[in-house]
């Protein structure tokens, strides 16, 4: 940040990010609750020093979702990332093209929400990403391609179709 703007504080989030991390210490588990904490009345964000008092967000998405929705909502946010970027393999199997720019859509939105908030607002960029989940997740079922079965399996199908009973030791 410093090179760039000449500001080590990445333009003054630092400071926010200081400020939301002790509200967060507040409420760790559950959090302020969904859109409970900015622009409601009598907001811990009002007690906030200076310019940290006008922000009308934290800058992180992933100290938003932590400030609203607690520990417990983060982590399932994070089983649900890293689910989605799970399915791009199976869409690879089938096209790795489509792959390749899901890809690129997913990473650009975890990367961005490191120094904006956008996973809890309603936005064009928030609705992309689902759509890009949902069709990943419909390709994965529709496709043809399926994982190998173990070696284990495939012989005791094929002893089974020749209709002998496998001894065991």
């Amino acid at each position: 940040g410093y090179r760039l703007y000449g500001d080590a504080t990445l333009t003054g989030r630092t400071g926010i990010w200081g400020f939301i991390d002790y509200q967060i210490s507040h409420r760790p588990w559950f959090g302020w609750g969904f859109h409970s904490y900015y622009f409601v009345p009598n907001s811990p964000q009002n007690e906030a020093p200076g310019y940290i008092r006008d922000m009308p967000s934290s800058h992180s998405g992933y100290l938003e979702l932590k400030l609203e929705t607690g520990r417990i909502g983060y982590w399932i946010f994070l089983v649900f990332i890293y689910s989605s970027l799970h399915l791009i393999e199976r869409v690879r199997r089938i096209d790795p093209v489509r792959a390749w720019l899901y890809l690129s859509l997913q990473l650009f939105a975890v990367l961005s929400n490191l120094l904006d908030s956008s996973w809890l607002t309603l936005t064009h960029f928030w609705l992309l990403y689902l759509i890009v989940v949902a069709e990943s997740l419909r390709a994965s079922w529709l496709s043809p391609a399926r994982a190998p079965a173990p070696v284990g399996a495939v012989q005791a199908a094929r002893v089974w179709r020749r209709g002998r009973l496998p001894r065991l030791a």
